[in-house]
């Protein structure tokens, strides 16, 4: 059941407010009044107190005006709708009113079909930034794990199956060349572990930094790779102590990386300062060399690495130890069940889904009793999905490809055994389930055709493309897109367009030419036609809106 929107009243006179109320109450339903209020400081503590969703402001109050007091309530919470009221029709504070984010004005006595008007506009205003705010909130994940991701395979040389150069390309602007910075946790923070709270804090804080992509922390080592640096040399690790930065040294080189440089010596002091900032913890910095080339990425990061454990050996301190956890002595921490795999793989591949389970079970327990560490243990699974990816069963279905993916990116963010044995059984068995109730045909074709369309650039999108990938005509894949979305293909691709062009609006400073040619459009003309026809706003009327 949707909560209804919360209105707080604001009038001098008792009496208005009442009428105000009673007509709320009586003819309009999904609103409720939380609050109400005679003076502009009472209205201000009012709405902290009660967070509105609307306002209905007389424009004469004593104290302070109805106008500056609604441009108090909007510095503090700008998504508040706020309705003028006032008993005399002004042009001129109808016009001041609408020029400083007032959503609209009504004359008293308040009438009913104006104000269900006016309610109908807040509602429909309330709406879009709530969407707006989860799709914003939805983007900033899904990069959030892109990058991670790709961090990962700037380690690996690869990951998930993609390449370091493939995931390298994907990035807005490419990212061709750069260096792994090292922030480690110094040795007598460690006894106490790190919250998800303040993991995330530390990631968010690294990321705002020009050409810095923040991984997954490993253990106490945050890897950040850093795009956009002016030495190519790398340095010894050393702690900072309490004086953020000092730990880093950076060697002197020639300019490099694309866009507007950054010095390194900078960025690796600044990444240690939020790291000790958002963790409360001593955090010492250690740089790789600059690298020319994705491929040679890990190697950045290997050599920083090994500058790390020189460091803490000389100072009799470990870091981090890969094999913290492993079994017994003689054994070998990395042998892997291939006897059990098979098993899985066959009974898959075969349909044989109760046998697939005992495999999978047997795997579970195995992976829990060895012995072994939590990474040792991300390892393994990691090992264990990629086999099961390039099975033939998944060649053609993306729907489990994708699955398997996401397993990928999930489980690596497990901290412990046991979250990682509940998480494997359970992930492993839903897995099993969707081989043995896999999507129909069309269904994956329309999947591989959305991926298509959401990972090109717009303006190269074409029907006969899509037609082409999926080996259908394209007369089938418009029949497609009318029976799932009941629009057509082109249609849709526009809709998409639209989309992304409302998000750049309201999260960048791009101007409306530049959005445009990102959202696939060369004549700047149509395409404020088409997103005035899509959204009732022009580009620039739906920026100012939606700010």
């Amino acid at each position: 059941m949707t909560q209804p929107l919360q209105i707080v009243i604001v009038d001098d006179e008792p009496l208005a407010r009442y009428a105000c109320r009673k007509m709320l109450i009586e003819r309009f339903s999904g609103y409720q009044v939380v609050g109400e209020a005679g003076t502009g400081p009472e209205a201000l503590s009012v709405c902290r107190e009660k967070l509105p969703d609307i306002v209905m402001m007389d424009i004469n109050i004593p104290d302070v005006n109805g106008l500056e007091t609604s441009q108090l309530i909007l510095q503090e919470r700008p998504s508040t709708q706020i309705i003028i009221l006032s008993a005399h029709d002004n042009f001129e504070y109808v016009q001041k009113a609408m020029n400083t984010g007032i959503l609209g004005y009504l004359l008293k006595p308040v009438q009913e079909e104006p104000l269900m008007n006016l309610l109908g506009k807040a509602s429909r205003q309330l709406f879009h930034n709530a969407m707006l705010a989860r799709e914003q909130k939805e983007y900033h994940i899904f990069r959030s794990l892109a990058v991670k991701d790709m961090v990962a395979a700037f380690i690996h040389g690869n990951y998930g199956g993609l390449s370091a150069e493939s995931l390298a390309d994907l990035m807005r602007p490419p990212v061709r060349e750069g260096l792994f910075i090292l922030a480690a946790l110094a040795h007598d923070d460690l006894e106490a572990a790190l919250t998800e709270e303040q993991k995330e804090e530390s990631v968010h804080r690294v990321e705002r930094l020009p050409g810095c992509y923040p991984g997954r922390w490993l253990g106490p080592i945050l890897p950040v790779f850093a795009a956009e640096v002016t030495s190519s040399g790398h340095s010894n690790g050393h702690s900072n102590g309490h004086s953020p930065g000092s730990g880093s040294q950076t060697g002197s080189g020639s300019q490099t990386g694309s866009g507007s440089p950054h010095d390194l010596q900078f960025i690796a002091e600044e990444i240690a300062h939020r790291v000790q900032t958002s963790t409360g913890k001593k955090c010492r910095t250690v740089t790789g060399p600059h690298q020319n080339s994705p491929r040679e990425f890990p190697l950045s990061f290997s050599q920083a690495f090994d500058q790390l454990q020189l460091y803490q050996e000389n100072q009799s301190a470990r870091v981090v130890n890969i094999d913290e956890g492993s079994s017994a002595a003689g054994e070998d921490p990395w042998l892997y069940p291939e006897d059990i795999e098979e098993q899985l793989l066959s009974a898959l591949t075969h349909a044989r889904w109760a046998e697939a389970r005992q495999a999978a079970q047997s795997f579970s327990t195995w992976l829990i009793t060895s012995g072994r560490s939590v990474a040792d243990m991300h390892f393994i699974i990691c090992e264990l999905l990629i086999q099961i990816r390039r099975s033939r069963m998944l060649r053609k279905n993306p729907l489990l490809i994708s699955m398997i993916q996401t397993m990928m990116r999930v489980q690596i963010l497990l901290a412990s055994p046991e979250e990682i044995r509940q998480w494997f059984d359970s992930a492993v068995d839903e897995l099993i389930h969707l081989f043995d109730t896999s999507a129909s045909p069309d269904d994956t074709h329309l999947q591989k055709i959305l991926c298509y369309i959401d990972l090109n650039d717009f303006s190269s999108i074409s029907l006969e493309n899509a037609a082409e990938l999926v080996g259908l005509t394209p007369q089938y894949i418009s029949k497609l897109f009318k029976q799932k979305f009941s629009i057509n293909f082109l249609d849709y691709v526009i809709q998409r367009r639209i989309e992304s062009a409302s998000k750049l609006l309201a999260s960048t400073n791009l101007s409306v030419k530049d959005i445009a040619a990102r959202s696939g459009y060369t004549d700047v003309s149509y395409f404020s036609k088409a997103f005035r026809k899509m959204t009732g706003l022009t580009p620039r009327l739906y920026r100012q809106q939606v700010r």
